[in-house]
């Protein structure tokens, strides 16, 4: 079961264990994966798709979305949210900015891996 950064991109979360991911990383010229696990680090994460005003990302309570909204966030962050767990095709996430530090559950529908796709 896919844990979160779905099915189109060059890294796919598997599963979540204490500080490790297990993780397919697909290799664009050979057209094929390998799987194994990955600590958890900073550097892996996520960016969102709430890219006009009109778009607001949710920050949930648990991997649900009827689960309690932690955050709102109505305007485009383009940082790179850290990957802090997965369930589903959740990810939990963390980001620190000057503003505060944003943490919760994010849909799969709002997840994108290259903000330069725009994930469409």
């Amino acid at each position: 079961m896919s844990c979160g950064v779905s099915r189109h991109k060059p890294l796919q979360i598997k599963q979540s264990e204490n500080e490790f991911f297990k993780v397919n990383i697909g290799h664009a010229i050979k057209n094929d994966t390998i799987t194994g696990w990955i600590k958890k680090e900073e550097e892996i994460g996520i960016y969102t798709r709430n890219y006009s005003d009109n778009d607001t990302l949710n920050l949930y309570s648990k991997p649900t979305k009827n689960s309690n909204i932690k955050s709102k966030i109505t305007k485009y962050i383009p940082d790179l949210f850290t990957i802090i767990d997965c369930e589903k095709d959740c990810l939990l996430v963390k980001l620190k900015t000057k503003n505060g530090i944003y943490s919760g559950w994010i849909e799969p529908k709002m997840q994108c891996a290259n903000p330069y796709t725009i994930c469409n």
